[in-house]
């Protein structure tokens, strides 16, 4: 499957949460790795310039036109980590189905995984900044892998 396009899944029935076996677009914010739901997940693009919003606070790295669209771009790493995105060679800009107008920067997009998640958070690791924001977790090459919340970053 191509990872820059995903039109398999109906995104309304994709919800933003982790519910069941599924496909996952692995993405990195520095060292970190996180999963977002691949029914979620429109395409991945390369950097394109975007316009800064200075008003719009630190979550909003922008706004951009994506195929004629203006879409706001969330930066997922200062979301999640603290730490901002920046465009780089690697870097990748996720364009989300739903809701339309969003796309999240990060600093790659690693794999198409698939995976059954497990709903709750796992007790023994200390609920870090992106706690609130994760809806579940995936194992990818024996590593957990917080699932983006997607509904909870953009809304």
């Amino acid at each position: 499957m191509d990872p820059r396009t995903n039109p398999e899944a109906d995104p309304r029935a994709a919800g933003g949460g982790a519910t069941e076996t599924g496909t996952y677009l692995v993405v990195s914010l520095g060292k970190k790795m996180y999963a977002v739901d691949a029914r979620m997940v429109r395409e991945v693009l390369s950097p394109s310039p975007w316009a800064v919003v200075p008003a719009a606070g630190r979550t909003v790295a922008g706004a951009m036109f994506v195929r004629g669209v203006s879409v706001t771009l969330f930066d997922l790493g200062w979301r999640l980590t603290g730490t901002r995105s920046t465009a780089s060679r690697t870097s990748r800009i996720v364009v989300l189905r739903e809701p339309r107008w969003a796309a999240l920067l990060v600093d790659g997009a690693l794999a198409l995984i698939s995976g059954s998640p497990d709903k709750a958070p796992d007790a023994s690791r200390p609920a870090g900044r992106d706690g609130p924001f994760l809806a579940g977790r995936v194992t990818w090459k024996g590593r957990p892998l917080g699932v983006v919340d997607i509904h909870r970053i953009v809304g």
